[in-house]
């Protein structure tokens, strides 16, 4: 898998995870648990691409203060999950225009 930079409306720089199959359709797009990053379920992609013969496009968000991603995460400011459902939605339209 290879590592990406994802920049959202507001300028803000994402780290993510891509395997991307030539001419595929079936994306698996993934968001990882509070906490953790997108480099810890390496196991399960490496083992959904061996499951599809890498015949599936994944896409694994960093999400904000997680990672490698460099996007605003300060806690006063993080008070629900809206930021991180906004975030995943510029996230997943960006592969599916594509």
């Amino acid at each position: 898998m290879e590592r990406k930079t994802f920049t959202n409306k507001e300028g803000e720089d994402f780290s993510y995870l891509v395997h991307q199959s030539e001419g595929n359709s079936k994306n698996f797009v993934f968001f990882h648990a509070t906490g953790f990053n997108s480099e810890t379920y390496k196991i399960l992609f490496d083992k959904l691409l061996s499951h599809y013969d890498n015949e599936i496009n994944i896409y694994a968000l960093d999400q904000r203060g997680h990672g490698l991603s460099l996007a605003n995460a300060d806690p006063r400011k993080l008070s629900t999950w809206n930021s991180l459902v906004d975030d995943a939605k510029e996230f997943v339209r960006k592969f599916s225009s594509n």
